[in-house]
């Protein structure tokens, strides 16, 4: 009897919980907004002395550690799921193959017609070709995409021209 008395107020309470909490978050919001309303002084200034630049260096470092470190933690993570748990087989993998590929072509045709260049004398840059990158952007068909493919082909048939 006692526990059919206590679930017809359990609503109530769930209610007046998520009142409370509302009210919070609206407190918090004009709180937030009235600070920001203020004029911006900066409190610091950028100090160009020998121990300054090497703390400043020191502390680049250690951010860029912390982003490794997320990234690195991030990437077994993914890792890890994606190769013992059901929910990364079905979800995970195919979440990473699409992230790796561009429809309409294949990363083997992609790879025999590269173009290559070189960025300086000794490093070299590839790119996908004109003709897999129309081939891509037919398949995909957005608007601006069609758009691209005619422009490539005015300015192929242009240079065939000068030719």
């Amino acid at each position: 009897m006692l526990f059919r008395e206590l679930k017809k107020y359990q609503q109530l309470w769930f209610d007046i919980s998520f009142l409370i909490i509302l009210a919070g978050i609206v407190y918090l919001l004009i709180h937030v907004y009235a600070n920001l309303i203020v004029p911006f002084k900066p409190v610091s200034s950028i100090s160009l002395s020998p121990v300054s630049l090497a703390a400043y260096s020191l502390y680049s470092l250690i951010r860029m550690l912390a982003a490794y470190l997320l990234s690195l933690g991030f990437a077994l993570g993914y890792g890890y799921c994606a190769a013992r748990t059901r929910f990364g087989e079905v979800l995970l993998v195919p979440l990473l193959d699409i992230l790796q590929s561009i429809p309409g072509v294949t990363f083997d045709q992609v790879w025999a017609n590269r173009v290559e260049s070189f960025v300086d004398e000794t490093t070299p840059a590839h790119f996908i070709s004109r003709d897999d990158l129309i081939a891509n952007k037919l398949a995909v068909g957005r608007g601006q995409d069609l758009v691209d493919v005619e422009k490539m082909r005015e300015a192929a048939s242009a240079r065939q021209s000068k030719i």
